[in-house]
């Protein structure tokens, strides 16, 4: 994150668009946020499927830098943990990423209201798991 946050560029780095007028401070291109999201969606995956980090591996999954919340998230977690569940659930970014698929496989698919979801159904079964803070 850090090599992409350091990004510059002469014109974008005071100017936001063709019309808008130059700022007196550079701005970065990239900030930390999305230099982590990049990380973790872009880099990560390219380095593992070409065989640069082992996907056994546990130690890159400790560096991940974190990533933006979002409203895919938090309701998935809602559905399958209940209004209580500790937001340290979804504090890793890996699973952020989990509950995004989690999303885009059941959630999207299922228009039964989550009443007849196998996830949901499954998971309502069993304790909350529980996660470092």
């Amino acid at each position: 994150p850090r090599l992409l946050g350091a990004v510059r560029h002469p014109l974008w780095g005071r100017q936001a668009g063709f019309a808008a007028r130059p700022t007196p401070r550079e701005s970065r291109l990239i900030g930390a946020t999305r230099a982590g999201a990049i990380t973790t969606n872009v880099v990560l995956p390219w380095l593992v499927a070409t065989g640069r980090c082992p996907p056994d591996s546990t130690a890159w999954a400790k560096a991940l830098p974190p990533e933006a919340e979002n409203a895919i998230q938090r309701q998935t977690l809602h559905t399958l943990f209940g209004p209580d569940a500790p937001e340290s659930l979804a504090r890793h970014p890996l699973r952020r990423q989990g509950l995004i698929q989690i999303f885009q496989d059941f959630c999207l698919t299922d228009r039964t209201d989550c009443t007849q979801c196998p996830l949901l159904n499954t998971a309502a079964k069993l304790p909350l798991p529980e996660f470092d803070p």
